[in-house]
Protein backbone atom coordinates (compact mmCIF):
# COMPACT_ATOMS: atom_id res chain seq x y z
CA UNK A 1 0.00 0.00 0.00
CA UNK A 2 2.86 2.39 0.81
CA UNK A 3 4.35 1.72 -2.63
CA UNK A 4 1.08 2.67 -4.30
CA UNK A 5 0.91 5.96 -2.38
CA UNK A 6 4.56 6.65 -3.18
CA UNK A 7 4.08 6.00 -6.91
CA UNK A 8 0.93 8.11 -6.96
CA UNK A 9 2.68 10.91 -5.13
CA UNK A 10 5.69 10.84 -7.49
CA UNK A 11 3.48 10.87 -10.58
CA UNK A 12 1.55 13.84 -9.21
CA UNK A 13 4.75 15.73 -8.42
CA UNK A 14 5.94 15.53 -12.00
CA UNK A 15 3.07 17.74 -13.20
CA UNK A 16 2.44 19.88 -10.16
CA UNK A 17 4.35 23.02 -11.05
CA UNK A 18 5.26 25.01 -14.08
CA UNK A 19 7.70 27.77 -14.84
CA UNK A 20 8.12 29.66 -18.08
CA UNK A 21 10.72 32.24 -19.01
CA UNK A 22 10.12 35.25 -21.25
CA UNK A 23 13.09 37.22 -22.52
CA UNK A 24 12.55 40.66 -24.06
CA UNK A 25 16.08 41.48 -25.26
CA UNK A 26 18.54 38.60 -25.03
CA UNK A 27 21.45 40.76 -26.24
CA UNK A 28 20.90 43.30 -23.43
CA UNK A 29 20.29 40.52 -20.92
CA UNK A 30 23.72 39.06 -21.75
CA UNK A 31 25.26 42.42 -20.79
CA UNK A 32 23.76 42.26 -17.30
CA UNK A 33 26.33 41.20 -14.71
CA UNK A 34 25.53 42.68 -11.30
CA UNK A 35 22.03 42.14 -9.98
CA UNK A 36 20.28 42.85 -6.71
CA UNK A 37 17.35 40.75 -5.55
CA UNK A 38 14.91 42.69 -3.40
CA UNK A 39 12.35 41.02 -1.11
CA UNK A 40 9.22 39.96 -2.97
CA UNK A 41 5.79 41.34 -2.26
CA UNK A 42 3.60 38.59 -0.81
CA UNK A 43 0.41 38.16 1.19
CA UNK A 44 2.73 36.52 3.75
CA UNK A 45 5.75 38.91 3.84
CA UNK A 46 8.08 36.40 5.47
CA UNK A 47 7.47 33.99 2.58
CA UNK A 48 8.24 36.73 0.03
CA UNK A 49 11.47 37.47 1.88
CA UNK A 50 12.38 33.76 1.99
CA UNK A 51 11.70 33.22 -1.72
CA UNK A 52 13.89 36.18 -2.67
CA UNK A 53 16.64 35.00 -0.30
CA UNK A 54 16.56 31.53 -1.78
CA UNK A 55 16.58 32.94 -5.31
CA UNK A 56 19.56 35.13 -4.47
CA UNK A 57 21.47 32.25 -2.86
CA UNK A 58 20.80 29.92 -5.77
CA UNK A 59 21.83 32.53 -8.35
CA UNK A 60 25.32 32.74 -6.81
CA UNK A 61 26.25 29.67 -8.89
CA UNK A 62 25.13 31.42 -12.10
CA UNK A 63 27.04 33.90 -14.26
CA UNK A 64 25.42 36.81 -12.41
CA UNK A 65 27.23 38.67 -9.64
CA UNK A 66 24.77 39.04 -6.79
CA UNK A 67 24.82 42.21 -4.73
CA UNK A 68 24.43 41.18 -1.10
CA UNK A 69 21.43 42.70 0.64
CA UNK A 70 23.58 44.63 3.15
CA UNK A 71 25.48 46.15 0.20
CA UNK A 72 22.14 47.07 -1.37
CA UNK A 73 21.10 48.79 1.88
CA UNK A 74 24.33 50.80 1.80
CA UNK A 75 23.84 51.78 -1.86
CA UNK A 76 20.23 52.80 -1.21
CA UNK A 77 21.26 54.81 1.84
CA UNK A 78 23.80 56.72 -0.28
CA UNK A 79 20.89 57.76 -2.50
CA UNK A 80 18.62 58.67 0.42
CA UNK A 81 16.34 55.67 -0.19
CA UNK A 82 15.05 52.82 1.93
CA UNK A 83 14.40 49.19 1.02
CA UNK A 84 10.78 49.50 2.15
CA UNK A 85 10.13 52.21 -0.40
CA UNK A 86 11.90 50.23 -3.11
CA UNK A 87 9.88 47.09 -2.42
CA UNK A 88 6.68 49.06 -2.87
CA UNK A 89 7.86 50.94 -5.98
CA UNK A 90 11.16 49.89 -7.51
CA UNK A 91 10.73 52.46 -10.32
CA UNK A 92 12.19 55.11 -7.99
CA UNK A 93 15.59 53.50 -8.60
CA UNK A 94 15.54 53.59 -12.38
CA UNK A 95 18.47 55.57 -13.69
CA UNK A 96 19.77 56.35 -10.20
CA UNK A 97 21.88 53.43 -8.95
CA UNK A 98 25.47 52.88 -9.98
CA UNK A 99 27.14 49.52 -9.53
CA UNK A 100 23.98 47.49 -10.20
CA UNK A 101 22.90 46.51 -13.72
CA UNK A 102 19.48 45.09 -12.87
CA UNK A 103 16.99 44.54 -10.07
CA UNK A 104 15.18 41.28 -9.58
CA UNK A 105 11.69 41.96 -8.23
CA UNK A 106 8.73 39.69 -7.69
CA UNK A 107 5.34 38.90 -6.24
CA UNK A 108 4.19 35.71 -4.59
CA UNK A 109 0.88 34.34 -3.35
CA UNK A 110 0.47 31.87 -0.53
CA UNK A 111 -2.77 29.91 -0.73
CA UNK A 112 -4.42 27.28 1.38
CA UNK A 113 -5.76 24.14 -0.20
CA UNK A 114 -6.83 20.59 0.44
CA UNK A 115 -3.87 18.25 0.13
CA UNK A 116 -5.67 15.12 1.26
CA UNK A 117 -5.64 13.35 4.57
CA UNK A 118 -2.32 11.69 3.73
CA UNK A 119 -0.71 15.14 3.79
CA UNK A 120 -2.50 16.54 6.80
CA UNK A 121 -5.62 18.06 5.24
CA UNK A 122 -5.42 21.75 4.40
CA UNK A 123 -1.96 23.17 3.82
CA UNK A 124 -0.51 26.56 2.97
CA UNK A 125 1.62 26.57 -0.16
CA UNK A 126 3.16 29.00 -2.60
CA UNK A 127 0.58 28.89 -5.38
CA UNK A 128 2.08 31.53 -7.63
CA UNK A 129 5.23 33.59 -7.93
CA UNK A 130 6.26 35.95 -10.70
CA UNK A 131 9.75 37.39 -11.09
CA UNK A 132 11.07 40.17 -13.29
CA UNK A 133 14.60 41.29 -14.02
CA UNK A 134 14.50 45.05 -14.59
CA UNK A 135 17.23 47.02 -16.33
CA UNK A 136 18.25 49.65 -13.77
CA UNK A 137 19.11 52.22 -16.46
CA UNK A 138 15.91 52.06 -18.51
CA UNK A 139 13.31 50.37 -16.33
CA UNK A 140 12.70 47.83 -19.09
CA UNK A 141 11.78 44.30 -18.04
CA UNK A 142 14.46 42.12 -19.63
CA UNK A 143 13.32 38.76 -18.31
CA UNK A 144 10.20 37.47 -16.63
CA UNK A 145 9.37 34.06 -15.27
CA UNK A 146 6.56 32.52 -13.26
CA UNK A 147 6.15 29.67 -10.86
CA UNK A 148 2.67 28.21 -10.66
CA UNK A 149 1.57 25.32 -8.48
CA UNK A 150 -1.39 23.72 -10.18
CA UNK A 151 -3.17 22.13 -7.21
CA UNK A 152 -2.76 21.88 -3.47
CA UNK A 153 -3.17 18.11 -3.51
CA UNK A 154 0.18 17.67 -5.27
CA UNK A 155 2.05 20.38 -3.44
CA UNK A 156 3.11 18.92 -0.11
CA UNK A 157 6.87 19.06 0.08
CA UNK A 158 7.56 20.80 -3.22
CA UNK A 159 6.61 24.43 -2.83
CA UNK A 160 8.41 25.70 0.17
CA UNK A 161 9.79 29.19 -0.28
CA UNK A 162 13.29 27.74 -0.69
CA UNK A 163 12.18 25.39 -3.42
CA UNK A 164 10.33 28.11 -5.30
CA UNK A 165 13.45 30.30 -5.17
CA UNK A 166 15.57 27.41 -6.37
CA UNK A 167 13.21 26.60 -9.28
CA UNK A 168 13.15 30.24 -10.36
CA UNK A 169 16.95 30.55 -10.09
CA UNK A 170 17.41 27.56 -12.38
CA UNK A 171 15.27 29.26 -15.02
CA UNK A 172 17.03 32.62 -14.72
CA UNK A 173 20.51 31.08 -14.64
CA UNK A 174 20.00 29.72 -18.16
CA UNK A 175 20.50 33.25 -19.44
Amino acid sequence: MKKIYLLLFISLLINCTSTKVYVKDEYRLRQINKIAVIPFLCNRPEIGYNISSSLSSNLVASRFRIIERTQLYRILEEHGLSLTGVIEDYSILIGKLKGIDALVVGNATVSSGWAGTAFGGYIDYVSNCSVRMVDIETGEVLLATNFTAETASTIKGVTTASEVGEALAKKIAQY
